[in-house]
């Protein structure tokens, strides 16, 4: 029977898998989601052709007021609309934190940033891309009729990343319980929007050969972030909120500023080489003294021949 440290290693390692599993996941979806709403935004962008570039950024200077945007912004916010699952949403969106001037008239790759990220509920910062966090690709895939992707495979794929990862303040994850996070996550790779895309592909096979134990343990991946959870774990010991933020950063490939601890002064060093140089300084004095003792003998002797 195993020692309970031996099961503690082993659902932490669990626990290190199913991150393992949220990253790839992410990583297969970026270039789906990515190709998809540059799609998206060329249909809208067709569909508002021939409307002077806003001047005014409308959606800041005037939020919600619609009826002062100007027709450029408000064909653009039409257009977005019509790509709404749930059309009540639209009314919820902030739209303060978006530059409506940039979706037709600024940079093309921040344009699309800021269309896609009208889907995604409580969007933090318009001009990130969507494909820079987990839960942001979910909350599109959700929300945006563009993609026609079973809800109910979406729901189970968040409860995934909720409940065993967001709000597990205990590291560890039982093997069946990974088991079935893995089904899960594989089961929505394998979806039928999803086949065609050769990542999705790929990280489909790699789901799969997580589930087990026995490939596992040669997944590069996963030798890669057991050591910056365990050290995140050790240095925030304390506070696991900040670990599962700074592990949220691991799966969004945010995460080489968090995990080194800061190298402290290494004043043992430094002393080591202060006895160093007085030793040195020591010895020359003494090896002086006996020269000079050797030549008051020898002057001695010569005077006394």
């Amino acid at each position: 029977m195993a020692s309970g440290l031996d099961q503690s290693e082993t659902k932490f390692n669990n626990y290190v898998a199913l991150i393992t599993a949220l990253k790839l996941t992410k990583e297969g979806l970026e270039e789906y989601v990515n190709i998809a709403m540059k799609d998206m935004y060329k249909k809208i962008s067709n569909k508002c052709r021939g409307y002077l570039d806003c001047r005014d950024n409308c959606s800041k200077m005037h939020v919600a007021n619609f009826d002062k945007w100007c027709d450029t912004c408000k064909k653009w916010r039409e257009e977005i609309a019509l790509y709404m699952r749930n059309k009540k949403r639209i009314s919820g969106v902030h739209w303060n934190k978006f530059e409506s001037m940039i979706w037709s008239g600024g940079d093309k790759l921040t344009a699309i940033n800021q269309v896609a990220n009208v889907f995604v509920h409580e969007c933090r910062n318009p001009m990130v891309s969507v494909t820079d966090d987990f839960s942001s690709i979910i909350s599109l895939l959700e929300n945006c009729k563009y993609f026609s992707i079973e809800r109910t495979l979406l729901l189970n794929v968040r409860e995934v990343r909720n409940i065993y990862f967001a709000h597990n303040g205990t590291f560890t994850v039982e093997e069946n319980d990974l088991v079935k996070c893995l089904d899960v996550l594989s089961g929505f790779l394998n979806n039928r929007s999803l086949q065609a895309n050769s990542k999705c592909k790929q990280t489909y096979k790699k789901i799969c050969d997580l589930k087990l134990k026995s490939k596992r343990e040669n997944v590069i991946e996963i030798s890669n972030i057991s050591p910056m959870v365990y050290s995140l774990m050790r240095l925030h010991h304390d506070k696991p909120t900040i670990v599962l933020e700074r592990v949220d950063d691991i799966i969004s490939n945010k995460h080489y500023t968090f995990v080194k601890r800061k190298p402290y002064r290494r004043y043992d060093i430094l002393l080591l080489f202060i006895c160093f140089f007085c030793y040195q300084f020591i010895m020359h004095g003494n090896l002086t003294d006996d020269i000079e003792d050797k030549g008051n003998s020898l002057m001695v002797s010569n005077a006394s021949i």
